[in-house]
This record gives C-alpha cells, sequence and structure tokens, in this order.
C-alpha cells in the first residue's frame, strides 16, 4: 500500500474507537490523535512550556487509565 489517509480526530467518538481493551494498534492511533494542533503553552513542574504541533505532554499513568490497561513496560513503548 502507498500513500496516506486523512482520519478526523471525530473518529474517537465513534462506539468502534472506544471499544475496550484497547489493543496496541488503537494505543497508538489513540496518541497520533491526542498531539497538539497547534502550538500551545502549558504549565509542566511549575514551569511554563511551549509544546509544538505534533507533541504530546502526558503520563504512562494517564495512559495506562485511559487505555484500561495495567502496565506499560519500555519494551511496549518503543515496539
Amino acid at each position: 500500500m502507498q500513500g496516506w489517509i486523512k482520519v478526523h480526530r471525530k473518529i474517537t467518538e465513534h462506539w468502534l474507537y472506544s471499544a475496550e481493551p484497547y489493543d496496541k494498534f488503537h494505543a497508538w492511533m489513540d496518541l497520533l490523535l491526542l498531539c497538539n494542533r497547534s502550538p500551545a503553552k502549558m504549565m509542566i513542574d511549575g514551569k511554563l512550556m511551549d509544546v509544538d504541533s505534533g507533541e504530546l505532554v502526558t503520563s504512562i499513568r494517564f495512559l495506562c487509565d485511559r487505555w484500561k490497561w495495567s502496565k506499560i513496560g519500555r519494551a511496549s513503548c518503543r515496539e
């Protein structure tokens, strides 16, 4: 396959998207959709930081809770 497709962020409202538990594909897609669409400012550890488009500031705990995963190992994050 070649090329690319556009996926609207509204896809997250579809019942199939939120079917649980998340598999690796849905988690990866969720990360892509959670990334900033445009530059923004965010408080991180008490400091105002610039977060560019395409970047995401989050925690492993937040993602585990969101995806209903018990733990994310380092190896699974790099796959």
